[in-house]
């Protein structure tokens, strides 16, 4: 119940986001992690890049994406590029076993009323948010190795 309200506030809180979300400042996610910790991405927001990638345990092309994006975490440091995944599905329990099984070492967060997937107009999965400085500066729907080459040329 406590995490409902907390997601219930977020919600109302935020304004609706534009349909254009490229260029625009990326609104605050507050999602819990796996462990039930409550996180605040605000205060990443001036830290190097930020990749938030909404996701599925149940996608296929996401478990490809995921790890490309594993990749990447190991081959730059945090202060060049923070990853969030954000998974949609609702059952915290398949998540962590998914996590489990896949060994992933990424930041996940749950968005289990799919609050922020609707609010950023997240119609298919993968759908990324690369963020520099606050701004939204490329959104990839579906994964494409492209993607990923795109991410490595902000990364030099």
């Amino acid at each position: 119940m406590k995490r409902f309200l907390i997601i219930l506030l977020v919600t109302l809180s935020t304004n609706t986001f534009a349909k254009d979300l490229l260029n625009q400042p990326f609104p605050n996610i507050v999602l819990f992690d796996l462990n039930g910790k409550l996180i605040n991405l605000e205060k990443q927001k001036h830290k190097g890049l930020i990749l938030i990638s909404f996701s599925a345990t149940y996608c296929k092309p996401c478990k490809i994406e995921i790890g490309e994006f594993e990749k990447i975490a190991k081959e730059y440091s945090e202060e060049k590029i923070k990853i969030y995944l954000v998974f949609v599905d609702k059952s915290i329990d398949d998540i962590k076993k998914y996590a489990e099984e896949n060994k992933i070492s990424l930041q996940i967060l749950h968005d289990i009323y799919q609050v922020y997937m609707k609010k950023y107009e997240v119609t298919g999965l993968p759908t990324s948010f690369l963020i520099k400085d606050g701004k939204i500066i490329e959104i990839f729907k579906g994964f494409t190795e492209e993607n990923i080459v795109k991410i490595k040329k902000y990364l030099k």
